[in-house]
C-alpha cells in the first residue's frame, strides 16, 4: 500500500511540469486578443510574441478600401499571390515570367514602399506588453536580401506619440538575447544542424528565414539564445494559416514551451477582395496601373532600372 502511496504522489508532482507544456491554435481578428492570451501565461518576463510582418504586423497603405487610389496592393502579400496564379498565363496584368522573377520584383517594391501598421492601436499594444516584461520577436518570410528594406520600413513605423521610437528600436531592445549578448547573430548562418535547410539571418529582433518553415527556424533560433533569460511561453501570431499549422506542429510536443499560435484574420476579407467580390476587377486595374507607372518612371530615369 505505502508503495502505491509513493508512486501516486510521485505522479502528482510530475503531473504539472507534465501538463505546463503544450501548444494550442487559436484564431484572432485584432492584436488586442494578445493580451488576454499573456494574462493566461501569467508571466510576461518568460514570455515571447513572435509576430510575421507582411500582412500581420504592418501592411501596404490603404486608408480607404472603397478608393483604389487610397488602397494599394502592389508589393504586398495578396498581390503577390495574386501573380503566382499569373505566372505562365498571357494575363496583360501578369508582371514576371517565373517564381524567381516575381521574387526579385518583390524585394525591389519593399524597398521603395514604407508600410502602416495593420490596426491603429497597435504600437500601444506592444508598448504596453514591453513595459510588463514580455519580449517581441518578428519572424519574416523574407529573406536576407530584404534586410535594409525591412529596417528601413521598421524605423518609419514609429512608437509611443509623446516619445516617438522607432518601432525597430522598440523590437531590438526587447526581444531574444543570443548568448554572446547581443539582438543579433552574424548573418547569414544556418540555422540548424541539418543540410536540408537555407541559410537565415537574425538581425536587431527580426528574423528572416527566406520562406522556410516558420516553426523549425523559431526552434532553432532559440536554441541559440541566452539561457539567463529563459523563455517558457511563446505566443505566435501570423496571417498565414500554413505558418499558424508549422509552429503549432513544431511544438506540439514540445515538453519546454507553452506555446499559443493564433491564425491573425484581421486583413482577410482586405486581401480577398483583390481577386474576389464587386471591386476586384478595380483594384486590379489600379494595381496594374501602379506597375506600369513605376516601370515607366525608373526606364526613363535609370539607365539599368532592376524593374523592367
Amino acid at each position: 500500500m505505502s508503495k502505491r502511496i509513493s508512486t501516486l504522489m510521485l505522479c502528482l508532482a510530475l503531473l504539472p511540469a507534465q501538463a505546463w507544456s503544450a501548444a494550442e491554435m487559436l484564431s484572432a481578428d485584432s492584436f488586442r486578443i494578445v493580451g488576454a492570451v499573456i494574462s493566461d501565461f501569467g508571466k510576461p518576463q518568460e514570455t515571447l510574441l513572435v509576430m510575421d510582418d507582411d500582412d500581420t504586423l504592418t501592411m501596404m497603405p490603404c486608408s480607404d478600401s472603397k478608393d483604389t487610389d487610397k488602397c494599394q496592393y502592389l508589393g504586398g502579400p495578396a498581390w503577390s499571390s495574386w501573380q503566382q496564379t499569373l505566372i505562365g498565363t498571357p494575363s496583360p496584368y501578369r508582371v514576371a515570367s517565373s517564381d524567381d522573377e516575381l521574387f526579385a520584383i518583390g524585394s525591389a517594391l519593399f524597398a521603395v514602399n514604407f508600410m502602416d501598421y495593420t490596426e491603429a492601436d497597435l504600437p500601444l499594444v506592444l508598448q504596453k506588453l514591453t513595459t510588463s516584461g514580455m519580449r517581441l520577436l518578428v519572424e519574416t518570410a523574407r529573406g536576407g536580401g530584404d534586410i535594409s528594406a525591412t529596417e528601413n520600413q521598421l524605423t518609419y513605423l514609429q512608437v509611443n506619440s509623446a516619445d516617438p521610437q522607432p518601432l525597430l528600436a522598440l523590437i531590438a531592445a526587447n526581444t531574444l538575447i543570443m548568448s554572446d549578448g547581443h539582438p543579433s547573430l552574424a548573418s547569414p548562418f544556418m540555422p540548424c544542424a541539418d543540410s536540408n535547410v537555407r541559410p537565415v539571418s537574425y538581425r536587431q529582433g527580426v528574423m528572416y528565414v527566406a520562406g522556410q518553415n516558420k516553426g523549425a527556424m523559431l526552434q532553432c533560433l532559440l536554441s541559440k539564445a541566452d539561457t539567463e533569460r529563459p523563455i517558457r511561453n511563446i505566443l505566435f501570431i501570423d496571417d498565414t494559416l500554413e505558418n499558424v499549422k508549422d509552429v503549432y506542429a513544431a511544438f506540439k510536443n514540445s515538453t519546454q514551451y507553452n506555446v499559443k499560435a493564433i491564425h491573425y484574420t484581421h486583413l482577410q476579407k482586405h486581401k480577398e477582395a483583390l481577386t474576389a467580390g464587386p471591386m476586384s476587377a478595380a483594384y486590379q486595374k489600379k494595381e496594374n496601373e501602379r506597375w506600369q507607372a513605376l516601370k515607366t518612371v525608373l526606364g526613363k530615369t535609370m539607365q539599368k532600372p532592376s524593374v523592367q
